[in-house]
């Protein structure tokens, strides 16, 4: 569903090449969207595996490094996690 009109109606934009998410077009409004559009994920360029794991890490009770290391990233993007 399209974050800005709330529409369901999309077609395939491309596929990015970082995170691998399918990136949709709106047919009504035109708007760009993705599965981590309006969520705490947008814009992290992370892939769906990734992100799986720093969830269960975040429920687990996981260090920000231990985390890091885990998911191949610098600490940075996994801490500023814990603060949004």
């Amino acid at each position: 569903m399209c974050p800005k009109c709330g529409s369901t109606r999309r077609r395939f934009f491309r596929e990015t090449e970082t995170s691998r998410l399918t990136v949709y077009r709106c047919l009504r409004c035109e708007g760009i969207y993705n599965l981590y559009s309006a969520t705490l994920f947008e814009k992290k360029h992370l892939r769906p595996s990734q992100v799986v794991l720093l969830l269960r890490g975040v429920a687990k009770g996981e260090s920000a490094m231990r985390l890091a290391e885990e998911l191949g990233v610098i600490p940075n993007p996994v801490v500023h996690f814990w603060y949004e």
